[in-house]
């Protein structure tokens, strides 16, 4: 598996590095009351071979106390995106479909007092989901813990094809802890992306998995004076 992952970073770089990103490389101020969280999802459509296996989620996300944007002093937000040239790359490159693409601002919480927020794909939606969905279902997450009690669990077609929590922890230093299930079409087995990672300063932050993976960027927005 770890070869599989290797290949699929280096076949990332090779797609994003083509999008010619201008991005600035500003620091990350904790101390900021407001983030702006851009997140990008895709998934891989190169064939999986069946060589590899892909354990199956042990601890699931909790959405049941996961914020809906909208709530606690988010938004979504509209118009540009930063991540906009790589979602055109991985489009371009066929070998990569963008699943959502969301873009919102979002209090500064410290340690402890994070509070996730569900990103949910119901099952029918348009991709790339850009805007939030009309209703997301905060009983997906128990319906698969039910089907991990099977010898070969499995999602069915009328589950949603992505869903779990995105934290971001404004400490010392910036944390996002991402923890998302993702309904594979071919297989409808649910493969887990699980992470936390320190982010670099407006800068593109990437957390892979060999079936699917997430692109993200985090900048502060100042307090007013």
């Amino acid at each position: 598996m770890r070869d599989s992952i290797y290949l699929v970073r280096r076949q990332l770089k090779t797609v994003l590095l083509s999008a010619c990103l201008s991005l600035s490389a500003i620091a990350l101020d904790a101390t900021a009351a407001d983030y702006r969280v851009e997140l990008l999802v895709y998934a891989n459509l190169q064939r999986d071979d069946g060589t590899e296996h892909w354990p199956v989620p042990r601890s699931l996300p909790d959405t049941e106390h996961a914020l809906t944007l909208g709530t606690n002093g988010t938004r979504l937000l509209d118009g540009s995106r930063s991540l906009q040239a790589s979602a055109d790359a991985l489009r371009r490159s066929g070998n990569y479909r963008v699943l959502l693409h969301w873009n919102w601002q979002q209090p500064g919480w410290a340690p402890g007092q994070g509070q996730p927020i569900q990103v949910q794909i119901p099952p029918g939606s348009t991709l790339p989901v850009v805007t939030l969905p009309g209703e997301l279902s905060k009983l997906a997450m128990q319906h698969l813990r039910d089907s991990l009690t099977a010898a070969t669990p499995s999602l069915s077609a009328q589950s949603p094809l992505l869903d779990g929590t995105v934290n971001l922890i404004a400490g010392e230093v910036l944390q996002l802890d991402v923890d998302l299930i993702y309904r594979d079409p071919s297989t409808g087995v649910p493969l887990q992306l699980k992470e936390s990672r320190r982010l670099h300063g407006g800068q593109l932050n990437y957390l892979d998995h060999p079936r699917f993976g997430v692109l993200t960027r985090v900048d502060p927005i100042a307090a007013a004076p």
